[in-house]
């Protein structure tokens, strides 16, 4: 088994670790230490039993695997590049529930969640989150460190940017572009290309405002 560290300690990271001891129940595979926070208050305390071991940085100093178990698409795209700058190793959990082809492809740092289905020829970046119950078709592309809430069903030839959150319920049309670091609506459906940078929501999708960088 390999030592994992779960970066986050918030709602979603417990979920996270959820998710862990259903791979385990599956395959011994992991060995969950804790979770890595920056928030000193919850050092020392503990999330669904496992310990909140200290800051980002204790992987500076300790062998383990890590996964950003934040949901929100900004955020972990900062603490990834952190992670990345003090040599962490980033793990890759897969609910033993998903559906996923052969030809499609996870990267690393990625976490897909219960009753997820991804179809053929379909990429997945790195850093990824794909919650509980999302469907993406065929030869879709998701940027690295995109959110999908649960229940979003991207369709086939969807092109997702980095950085991109997309809300729970959330639907995306066939053959949609969604720019860098946009954010999508619970329960949007979008039926045309949006840019860069944008928050969008409603039926079907519009911009509503423009993000700051």
């Amino acid at each position: 088994m390999s030592d994992l560290v779960i970066v986050g300690a918030g709602g979603f990271g417990a979920e996270t670790a959820a998710l862990v001891e259903d791979i385990n129940d599956t395959a011994s595979r992991w060995s969950l230490v804790g979770f890595l926070d920056d928030d000193p208050e919850l050092h020392g305390t503990s999330v669904i039993d496992y310990p909140v071991l200290g800051e980002v940085d204790w992987l500076s100093k300790h062998r383990a695997r890590y996964v950003a178990a934040v949901g929100r698409s900004r955020v972990r795209e900062e603490l990834t590049r952190r992670l990345s700058n003090i040599g962490a190793t980033p793990a890759t959990l897969l609910h033993p529930t998903v559906s996923i082809h052969a030809s499609s492809s996870v990267g690393q740092g990625s976490i897909l969640c219960r009753a997820t289905t991804v179809t053929v020829r379909t990429m997945i970046g790195a850093h990824c989150i794909v919650n509980l119950h999302c469907t993406i078709g065929h030869d879709c592309s998701l940027g690295d460190c995109s959110t999908l809430h649960p229940g979003v069903h991207v369709s086939g030839d969807s092109r997702i940017g980095a950085g991109v959150e997309i809300g729970t319920g959330a639907v995306i049309l066939p053959g949609v572009q969604i720019g860098a670091g946009s954010i999508v609506g619970a329960g949007a459906v979008v039926t045309r290309d949006l840019p860069a940078g944008v928050v969008a929501a409603g039926v079907p999708a519009r911009v509503t405002r423009e993000l700051d960088d």
